[in-house]
């Protein structure tokens, strides 16, 4: 697929963050070694482990750190989680990429989404 593709089907404009930031997804206690990039819409990080973290009773809460920015209880849904070489054992801890959606954010999530990006918007990426 062609970058141009990938930009088109695209909602929200992407901000890498080139390592900053971190999250930690509750009540899963999984922690990011770096959030890639973000949106709007969603953001992907890193992290070392395996897939089968999530649990579908529970919707997961994102907690997003940044030096700029503290976004709390986050809900979210998994898009995609995959480990960053497709060759491993999948049954062995591994560094791992996950990109999500946010979901059903409040008024004051949004705000404070809304903000942090346009920060990243005055700098370019």
């Amino acid at each position: 697929m062609l970058v141009a593709d990938i930009r088109e089907r695209r909602r929200y404009r992407r901000y890498r963050l080139q390592g900053r930031g971190m999250v930690m997804v509750t009540p899963h206690l999984v922690f990011s070694y770096a959030v890639e990039d973000i949106s709007r819409g969603g953001l992907a990080f890193l992290y070392s482990g395996w897939c089968d973290w999530r649990c579908d009773q529970d919707l997961p809460r994102l907690i997003f750190v940044d030096q700029a920015c503290f976004l709390d209880k986050i809900p979210m849904r998994v898009v995609c989680d995959r480990p960053f070489d497709e060759l491993l054992d999948p049954d062995v801890p591994s560094l791992r990429r996950c990109s999500v959606e946010f979901v059903r954010l409040s008024a004051g999530q949004r705000r404070s989404l809304d903000l942090y990006l346009q920060k990243w918007e005055a700098v370019g990426d």
